[in-house]
């Protein structure tokens, strides 16, 4: 479960609720993490896409957003 998503740079790192990691992803340079719940997060990156990851890091689903 999700404790925490934080972003440090180019990247986005999830941490459980006694903060240990549980992935990390790359959002690019203009990335930005967008929320999270305890069971997912997203990410909107440079191509102006947002993707939902589950808190291994495996991509959900990939939304346009202009």
């Amino acid at each position: 479960m999700i404790g925490t998503a934080v972003q440090k740079g180019d990247y986005v790192y999830v941490y459980d609720e006694k903060g240990y990691q549980l992935c990390c992803v790359y959002c690019g340079s203009n990335g930005q993490l967008m929320g999270y719940t305890g069971s997912s997060f997203s990410v909107k990156k440079d191509d102006n896409y947002v993707y939902v990851y589950d808190e291994k890091g495996y991509q959900l689903s990939c939304h346009y957003c202009g």
